[in-house]
């Protein structure tokens, strides 16, 4: 996957406790590693944006011993049902003690722990193919994964370092989890292409995480919706950033708004902000397009990635066309899509590569082949006989209040819509009905303290839905 030796005395990863590693360093320390795990092995990697952690992964991809993602928030009773799920004959994380396992390596704060009981010995073994496990959507403690071949996250890697043109003097901060698709592309492409990754475990909204960054002169920043949003409250664009060459934003829909906002930022800066599109299925990225070349398609997601193919499928079901062009399915191809999803380790014993995946999406791509998301299928709803998409009620109140916090969901017919401003309720219902032609008796407003997110930033409506 990664050519080490090519790139040797450069400095691969430097962490914020002063740990300043090198190609040629974390060759050999991933070989060593490898050692102390038999062939035909799956590891769990309980993930931290830390060394450790990474160093573990980078071990396991290189090495061919296929490894499951599972996010360090997981409290420790839902990793013990995970272990009996999927029987992993290794677990790479802090915790010095999981029951039926045995540590066989301490190194930093990370115990490698190794399948003690006899069963273990009799595990289904698992297809060459798979290379990783990866919760879908990022969420936590789901027991359903998304399996990646090494063919798909070669060919992924190689297609998003020709989509940003990252180079090889480029320093990118990993402020996304690991365990989650955008945070773990991070590490395959910037690593492939020779460049430096900063690890720290602080928080984007800790001061400590900007010095570093800094310091270490970054040259890019990714970021979901959430993250963007948070760099608001931070009075982030107040600032220059003389090293930051590339800011880009995936993981769900950034509100128009703050999308000019930033591309303004971008021009004054000289900052090339990239707007992308992407799913677990597809190993990362599917779409991607630098806005400041391309203003005139602000609310797209942009075109393929290199080696991907877009299409929209308006057979299965009709939606109301967007603009004059056909609204549909958008499906994609390409040796980017995933293997199969696994529920248990029964579904690891053999996989069979995809090459098209059905991704549940809505929407259209226009004269000039630019992609434009409308929704997800699961993300509509019907009232008194009109499709309305929820997406675009939380951008209506976004766009129309100035707010960036806010959520809709719809149960038996009625639109329940959660904010954290105390704005009036009778104000949204009036301009859901003029924008949108909501009637107000199915409308409900709720103010909360605080939207749900996930640990990837993505809104957790089914726990909304539990606050009805």
């Amino acid at each position: 996957m990664w050519n080490f030796k090519q790139y040797k005395e450069k400095l691969a990863l430097i962490d914020d406790k002063g740990r300043r590693v090198s190609y040629l360093t974390l060759y050999k320390e991933q070989k060593i590693f490898a050692q102390k795990i038999d062939s035909n092995s799956l590891v769990m990697i309980i993930c931290e944006n830390t060394y450790e952690c990474v160093l573990g992964y980078i071990s396991c991809i290189q090495n061919k011993k296929p490894v499951i993602m599972v996010d360090s928030q997981i409290d420790k009773a839902q990793i013990s049902i995970l272990c009996n799920i999927y029987r992993p004959e290794y677990v790479w994380g802090k915790y010095e003690e999981i029951h039926g396992y045995s540590t066989v390596l301490h190194y930093g704060n990370y115990y490698l722990m190794s399948n003690s009981r006899s069963e273990a010995k009799k595990n289904d073994s698992i297809d060459k193919n798979i290379a990783l496990l990866l919760p879908t959507s990022g969420s936590t403690g789901n027991r359903k994964y998304v399996c990646l071949s090494y063919k798909n996250l070669m060919s992924n890697a190689r297609a998003i370092i020709k989509a940003l043109n990252i180079r090889s003097d480029d320093v990118s901060p990993l402020n996304l989890p690991i365990s989650y698709t955008y945070g773990i592309s991070i590490v395959n492409t910037y690593l492939y292409r020779g460049a430096s990754i900063l690890l720290t475990e602080s928080s984007i909204l800790d001061g400590k995480a900007w010095d570093f960054f800094e310091k270490n002169n970054f040259t890019s920043l990714s970021g979901v919706p959430r993250m963007y949003e948070n760099l608001e409250r931070l009075k982030f664009r107040h600032k220059k950033y003389p090293s930051l060459r590339v800011m880009t934003q995936a993981g769900g829909r950034l509100n128009i708004n703050l999308q000019k906002k930033y591309l303004e930022y971008a021009k004054l800066s000289g900052i090339n902000f990239y707007i992308m599109y992407g799913q677990t299925e597809a190993t990362a990225r599917i779409s991607c397009y630098l806005l400041n070349k391309h203003e005139d398609k602000i609310g797209s997601v942009g075109k393929a990635v290199p080696d991907l193919n877009i299409s929209i499928d308006c057979t299965k079901e009709l939606f109301e066309a967007q603009n004059d062009n056909s609204c549909g399915e958008v499906v994609v191809e390409g040796d980017s899509v995933f293997a199969g999803y696994a529920e248990s380790r029964k579904d690891l014993i053999s996989v069979k590569q995809r090459y098209t995946l059905h991704t549940g999406d809505i929407g259209y791509i226009d004269e000039d082949g630019y992609l434009y998301l409308v929704g997800r299928k699961t993300r509509f709803c019907k009232i008194c006989g009109r499709r309305i998409e929820l997406d675009d009620i939380e951008s209506v109140i976004k766009d129309e209040f100035k707010i960036v916090q806010c959520a809709a969901v719809e149960k038996d017919g009625i639109i329940y819509i959660f904010i954290v401003n105390p704005i009036e309720g009778e104000l949204i219902k009036k301009r859901l009905f003029r924008k949108l032609n909501i009637p107000h008796f199915q409308i409900s407003i709720h103010v909360i303290k605080k939207i749900p997110h996930n640990s990837s930033g993505k809104i957790q409506y089914g726990n909304l839905l539990t606050l009805i």
